[in-house]
């Protein structure tokens, strides 16, 4: 039989998954493919980051893709977002490209407005343009929805990027930022009678409202850092 014969009744959809750790759960991605119609075992799925260069699961969808393809049947490859797509910006639309000049259809769920099948439309109002007719106005035209088209992949993927290396650098200076010590309220300096005070209130005394007026301190301000202040005073000693 000849493969354009076949049509859509033997289309198969293949569904990719990633997390960037072991630690994350892939079940949300997994639910928005089977709602989309991949079915369990043409889902494909990685636990790592996407900067590693050999992702073992998409890998293994390209090539079944490609089996596929080759048995004459049409694939739709969809991905929850971009995000899961590619490592950086440049492969990312180096392997868009190359998947949809090979036939695929590509779809992102959560960023439609690049889907192959958006694309192919605005391809084909571009093939329709009469050049012979329009002479340089109708190149230009041509030129024109083709620059449109590369820039709209190229917004997404860079975006993508850039959101990416935010969340590394906050990761990043999160773990490097230096430990912060429990403060005493807004008292910076420790009152000069606070162990005596400290001993007489859990001697019982005085009680917290007379032991916060020898402090020359508000009583909420004693009961909010009461531990605080008991352990302090007792490491005066």
């Amino acid at each position: 039989m000849d493969n354009l014969s076949i049509g859509k009744r033997n289309k198969i959809r293949l569904g990719y998954a990633r997390t960037s750790t072991a630690k994350q759960h892939l079940s949300r991605q997994i639910k928005k493919l089977k709602e989309n119609g991949v079915i369990d075992r043409d889902i494909f799925t990685d636990q790592m980051t996407g900067k590693e260069i050999h992702r073992p699961g998409l890998d293994r969808m390209l090539d079944e893709a490609r089996v596929l393809k080759d048995r004459g049947y049409e694939v739709e490859l969809i991905f929850d977002d971009i995000s899961r797509f590619s490592r950086t910006s440049e492969e990312g639309q180096e392997l868009y490209w190359k998947l949809l000049e090979e036939g695929y259809q590509l779809t992102f769920l959560a960023a439609s407005h690049i889907n192959s099948e958006r694309m192919k439309e605005r391809l084909i109002v571009m093939n329709n343009i009469d050049v012979n007719n329009l002479g340089k106005l109708g190149k230009a035209l041509k030129e024109f929805i083709i620059a449109i088209i590369q820039h709209q992949v190229a917004t997404e993927f860079d975006r993508v990027q850039v959101e990416r290396e935010e969340i590394v650098r906050k990761i990043t200076e999160g773990l490097a930022r230096p430990e912060v010590k429990p403060k005493l309220g807004k008292r910076r300096i420790l009152p000069e009678n606070l162990k005596e005070v400290m001993k007489e209130l859990t001697e019982k005394k005085i009680n917290r409202t007379e032991a916060a007026k020898k402090l020359g301190i508000s009583r909420s301000c004693l009961f909010k850092n009461y531990n605080l202040y008991l352990k302090a005073g007792s490491e005066n000693e």
